[in-house]
């Protein structure tokens, strides 16, 4: 698959970043230490004095983001969705072949064709 422009541009950012971060420091208590650690500190510090927003940073790198889900129910009342975003690709692509395989063996009313 080829890369579009932006993702080689996405990339040369995320390299850049990794790049900075890397590179060693002086903290705060003078000593040479990773930028990452340094900023890590910061966050933790952040956190333990309330900061909302640096506590929800912390839990959503240990536990991971809480998958968002869209509450839509069809007009008929009998379908719901949820927000795809979070789900691999590669899971997505098999619901969809497994939904596309089920979908050419049943009729508009989902009963199966003989």
């Amino acid at each position: 698959m080829a890369r579009t422009k932006g993702a080689i541009a996405d990339k040369w950012w995320a390299d850049a970043v990794r790049l900075a971060v890397s590179r060693e420091d002086i903290d705060s208590d003078g000593e040479k230490r990773r930028r990452l650690n340094i900023i890590a500190d910061k966050l933790c510090k952040q956190a333990i004095e309330g900061d909302m927003q640096a506590i929800k940073e912390i839990g959503d790198r240990l536990d991971g983001r809480p998958m968002a889900a869209i509450d839509h129910t069809s007009s008929d009342g009998t379908m719901t969705s949820t927000d795809w975003s979070r789900v691999p690709m590669e899971a997505r692509k098999a619901i969809l072949n497994a939904t596309t395989e089920h979908s050419a063996d049943t009729d508009e009313g989902g009963h199966t064709r003989h």
